[in-house]
């Protein structure tokens, strides 16, 4: 089992150095994979990777398209993200941004950010073709991945604690394994308890705290 650290709470209510300094925490503890999206933060989660890591060549990477924040196409902030951006123009436009922020050539993962079954298999093959992308998959819920993993083959599969299915060979990515768990129940041992049933997944975890993360890695190491 393994730990990688999701970015979905480096928003912009913290400092661009908050956002890099948990990063390099994470690195530091030993975590290898990290995992953002365009809409964690408006695109600040994916600035943050790509200036902690920008000289680390032994690490994964797992960003997402599919959902586009307002900041980055340019309309007024109180709109919501726009969902579904799946047609190949629009994934090659959200793959510029991202390697920009990134600042990489190659992305490591590129996942398909709450996709459904019907968007899923020509959006995988716009991935597929792009040469910037080395492996692909899918992140959305348990039984959506399971249609789509019925016919399509993938490399990762991102899946909520309380939502995972057989991902067929693909990797697991398991994420909120610590959701909703009040403080009743240490958070190593909900970890240690996800890993044991899920050996060889990926569990993220996303805290702003940097002793946080270093237990979890250590829990997990």
């Amino acid at each position: 089992m393994s730990v990688g650290y999701g970015t979905a709470a480096l928003g912009r209510s913290l400092s661009k150095r908050e956002r890099v300094a948990l990063v390099e925490a994470a690195y530091d503890a030993g975590i290898r994979w990290f995992d953002t999206a365009p809409l964690y933060g408006a695109g600040a989660a994916e600035d943050a990777l790509g200036v902690a890591l920008r000289d680390k060549d032994d690490v994964v990477v797992t960003t997402k398209v599919g959902i586009v924040p307002p900041r980055l196409i340019g309309v007024a902030l109180r709109r919501p993200a726009t969902g579904g951006r799946f047609a190949p123009a629009d994934i090659r436009a959200q793959l510029d941004g991202s390697l920009r922020r990134l600042r990489r050539d190659v992305i490591d993962v590129v996942l398909l950010h709450e996709v459904d079954a019907v968007a899923a298999p020509a959006a995988l093959d716009a991935l597929r073709e792009d040469q910037r992308v080395e492996r692909i998959g899918v992140a959305t819920h348990g039984a959506t991945s399971e249609r789509i993993l019925a016919t399509e083959p993938m490399d990762v599969v991102q899946l909520p604690a309380r939502d995972v299915v057989d991902p067929h060979g693909a990797r697991l990515v398991i994420h909120s394994v610590l959701a909703g768990r009040g403080t009743r129940i240490p958070a190593r041992d909900l970890l240690v308890a996800a890993g044991a049933a899920h050996p060889g997944a990926i569990l993220l975890v996303g805290s702003r705290n940097a002793e946080h993360i270093r237990e979890a890695a250590a829990a997990l190491g």
